[in-house]
């Protein structure tokens, strides 16, 4: 075996300083010392710990950054030649001192110790220029160096600075940026909580936002994204490939998703598996069989216009919630929410915090969660926070949320708009006409012949079974007068999400097949406000008014013509 005494030259000196402490002296480890380590949990991960300006950076193995730090820092005339000669040689070296590297759990945003007396510490990285991290335990919490946590967070890649949390401020300040009822803020609350804490045994919930037209989902979306984990790409489109949502969860924390308009049944096992945490495994290369092994866990929001997940397995790991439609008064520019999260953000962060070291405190606490629900951890988790009584709701209030959130998952099973083939892509169309006309109240999503509505329906149906989907063209009618009494039958339903349908007939066309016309439109609920619904009925009175008194002006005429 080779001994770190046989290697020479200037690259052996440098592979002996990398690794020495590992192998020789294992207590020589300092703050600003060098270290190679194996990825706990993860076979053939290696990543290396390096000083460099200041702040321990901690990379993989074969990251660009390191290999910048190799070139200034390895040798007097390190090369890129050698760079990489060196590198490989580093890499063998830590494969035949496997046995004698220290494994260690490597995290992003925030990390994970738990300590002799069964406790628990968490540990919030800001990846601020001052290299802080939060420490957060029953105690409470303190900003402290990154050096002296407990844990080792890899490089930031996409990561932006945290805001530097504050005392004195109130969890009911979010309720500016999210513009949710009392319950279901509630469960945004409980979310952010479940988050923040990630103990390996407790999953967190999908944060699932369904909303209209016109209710600012993506705003709150965005804000509470950047209040647990800001980073330089924020939300993201939705995606349709599991590598492609590999790579986004590799590096944030929180994955934000918006306007997603539907999910293929590859997909949907794909978002499951990020609640539970699992891997998928990829071959490196063709002409090896390396595998490379790709963590799914990630926090999860996702948002959708008049769209639910339509799967039970899915629906049993969101938290689903509506926002209200925002009204004249209530509706703020852009800037003035920025100006506005800028001021209170640290101490809605602080007040999260505090409620989060509240739970810990109080982790002996075993409540009863009074309904059967599959993120069993994680609710109730949020009931121990609540039953120390510093978050704006009581363990009894968010039980009762629970059970509306069961019923509503149990009853969406049943509902025809998410069961129905015929429905569900006229949902999508609506959605994909109202992107493209973000500012007009009322769009027309068809307006053409019953007959070339089916021929539609069914390219979209076609469309998606090639992607994935399989037994969608079964559900398609064969004919245009079939597909119109499915389109009678769901009224009511799209109705509810504020698209009508209405038909008539085309004297202009003589195939019979496509003499029904069908028009479907999006015409959301609109908010007034009290003044206007005022004066919407005084007018509505005195028009009725009106015309009683015409009505009884016509009757008086026809009696005296009759007496004539």
């Amino acid at each position: 075996m080779t001994m770190l005494s046989d290697l020479a030259g200037a690259e052996g000196r440098f592979l002996r300083k990398m690794v020495s402490f590992t192998s020789i002296e294992p207590a020589r480890e300092s703050a600003d010392g060098y270290g190679v380590y194996r990825v706990k949990g993860k076979s053939g991960g290696i990543f290396v710990k390096y000083w460099l300006n200041g702040k321990n950076i901690i990379s993989s193995l074969d990251s660009e950054e390191f290999h910048s730090w190799l070139c200034v820092h390895g040798t007097d005339d390190m090369t890129k030649s050698k760079v990489h000669d060196a590198v490989y040689k580093l890499r063998n070296l830590a494969t035949l001192l496997r046995d004698e590297l220290p494994e260690r759990d490597l995290y992003n945003r925030i990390g994970y110790e738990e300590l002799s007396d069964k406790s628990e510490k968490l540990y919030l990285c800001l990846h601020n220029r001052e290299n802080e991290v939060v420490e957060i335990d029953g105690q409470g919490w303190r900003v402290i160096p990154e050096m002296t946590a407990g844990v080792l967070f890899e490089d930031a890649g996409m990561m932006e600075s945290l805001f530097r949390p504050e005392r004195g401020g109130s969890i009911s300040e979010l309720r500016e940026f999210v513009n949710v009822s009392e319950e279901h803020f509630m469960l945004v609350v409980g979310w952010l909580l479940v988050a923040l804490n990630v103990k390996g045994t407790m999953d967190c919930p999908i944060l699932w936002i369904n909303a209209p037209k016109g209710t600012g989902k993506t705003t709150a979306t965005k804000y509470l994204k950047r209040l647990i984990d800001p980073d330089t790409g924020g939300t993201i489109a939705p995606v349709a490939k599991i590598r492609d949502f590999a790579a986004s969860v590799s590096s944030r924390f929180v994955v934000a998703v918006d306007n997603l308009s539907k999910i293929s049944l590859k997909m949907s096992d794909t978002y499951c598996r990020a609640v539970t945490g699992d891997t998928i495994s990829r071959r490196k290369l063709f002409t090896d069989n390396t595998v490379n092994n790709v963590n799914l866990h990630a926090r999860l929001i996702m948002n959708g216009m008049n769209y639910a997940p339509a799967r039970s397995d899915l629906q049993d790991r969101c938290f689903q919630i509506k926002l209200e439609r925002l009204g004249k008064r209530t509706r703020k520019t852009n800037e003035e929410l920025e100006q506005m999260f800028e001021q209170r953000g640290p101490y809605i962060l602080g007040a999260l915090l505090d409620a989060l070291s509240a739970g810990l405190r109080n982790r002996e606490y075993e409540p009863e969660l009074g309904v059967n629900m599959r993120m069993r951890d994680a609710c109730c988790f949020i009931m121990r926070v609540a039953n120390t009584g510093v978050l704006p709701f009581s363990e009894g209030e968010f039980r009762n949320v629970l059970r509306q959130q069961k019923e509503y998952a149990e009853s969406a099973d049943k509902e025809p708009l998410h069961s129905n083939t015929i429905l569900s892509l006229i949902c999508d169309m609506a959605n994909e006409k109202c992107e493209m006309n973000e500012d007009v109240e009322e769009v027309e999503v068809w307006n053409d012949s019953t007959g070339k509505l089916l021929e539609e329906l069914s390219k979209r149906a076609s469309k998606l079974e090639r992607a994935g989907e399989k037994g969608l063209l079964k559900d398609i009618p064969k004919s245009p007068q079939k597909l119109g009494a499915e389109l009678s039958k769901g009224k009511s339903a799209l109705e509810e999400n504020s698209i009508y349908v209405e038909r008539g007939n085309s004297p202009q066309s003589k195939r019979k097949s496509s003499r029904r016309m069908t028009r479907i439109v999006y015409r959301p609920i609109e908010d007034y406000e009290d003044s206007d619904c005022e004066k919407m009925e005084s007018e509505t009175v005195s028009s009725a008014s009106g015309l009683v008194d015409e009505v009884v002006d016509v009757k008086d005429t026809e009696k005296k013509t009759e007496m004539k």
